[in-house]
């Protein structure tokens, strides 16, 4: 939340800060707690000042149902899509070692989600991951990076995320294999869901944690508002954290004029738009690409 300064948590927010003529942009990061440290060295060593505003809270599931069926049925698949770093660190929370990982694939959209499956102890050759080197890295690419592993019958295990406003059909009897809410279907994880089914295999979801949006104070509102005028750009990697973001806004919604952010998909891109931010980059998310698109910012 607004206040949290990289590796620096602190209880109160610090004031907003206004930048002057040639100063490099305050750099905010969105991502949730855990996800946010890769590329903040790199960022600070090129100038910039860096604070992470997470807008996603991460808590564990209630419930362990459907983590249970996923590991005692761990063999059986031919696949293990996990949609995060969070989702890799609460599956094996709850694994802890007692898996056999020297057979079953795991697919990962990204680089954080791969080195948290080669801590977890998955082998660097069986994790399968869009080209990393484009930074094109999102279901649609990972696909055709595996979509000649899917035969007919086969199960493939989506590791993901619950919504904590959901709770009730998430702690549903059938919840290991409930589908993500309807309006998710032809994004992300239901994309390569949809492709397994149509390709002859069979999908089953296991809700790892909860997600929901943060608490923020009115001071902390009035923090964002002047960090969506002073030049700041904000960094957003999920369509979630921007309505989870225009939620906290409440009253002092846009739109913002003066508005910068950085959105790694086209997805997220448009969804800025919609919400009033004044200008919008598209970047891959990768350290390189992002470098270059905050020194191209107007």
């Amino acid at each position: 939340m607004p206040g949290l300064v990289v590796n620096k948590p602190i209880k109160t927010p610090a004031e907003p800060r206004s930048f002057v003529p040639g100063d490099r942009p305050r750099v905010i990061f969105t991502r949730p707690e855990g996800e946010h440290a890769h590329g903040f060295e790199s960022l600070k060593e090129a100038g910039y000042p860096v604070e992470h505003w997470p807008l996603i809270h991460i808590q564990p599931h209630p419930s362990n149902e459907s983590l249970a069926r996923a590991c005692e049925h761990w063999r059986q698949w031919r696949a293990v899509f996990f949609v995060s770093p969070q989702a890799v660190l609460y599956f094996f929370r709850y694994a802890g070692t007692k898996l056999d990982l020297r057979h079953t694939r795991c697919w990962a959209t990204g680089s954080g989600t791969r080195e948290a499956l080669l801590r977890h102890g998955v082998a660097q050759d069986l994790i399968d991951t869009p080209n990393l080197a484009n930074g094109l890295w999102d279901s649609e690419h990972l696909w055709q990076s595996v979509k000649e592993q899917i035969r007919p019958l086969d199960g493939v295990l989506i590791v993901r995320g619950g919504e904590v406003q959901t709770l009730s059909s998430v702690l549903s009897p059938n919840a290991e294999v409930a589908s993500p809410p309807r309006h998710d279907t032809g994004v992300g994880r239901e994309y390569l869901a949809e492709q397994i089914k149509a390709q002859g295999g069979q999908v089953i979801w296991a809700v790892a944690y909860m997600r929901a949006a943060p608490n923020w104070s009115a001071q902390q509102v009035k923090q964002a508002a002047q960090a969506l005028c002073d030049g700041s750009i904000w960094i957003f990697t999920s369509s979630q954290a921007v309505n989870n973001w225009r939620q906290l806004m409440g009253e002092a919604r846009g739109p913002w004029p003066q508005g910068r952010a950085i959105a790694t998909h086209d997805r997220i891109a448009q969804a800025l738009s919609a919400a009033g931010m004044g200008v919008v980059a598209r970047s891959r998310p990768n350290l390189d690409a992002l470098l270059v698109s905050l020194e191209s910012m107007p």
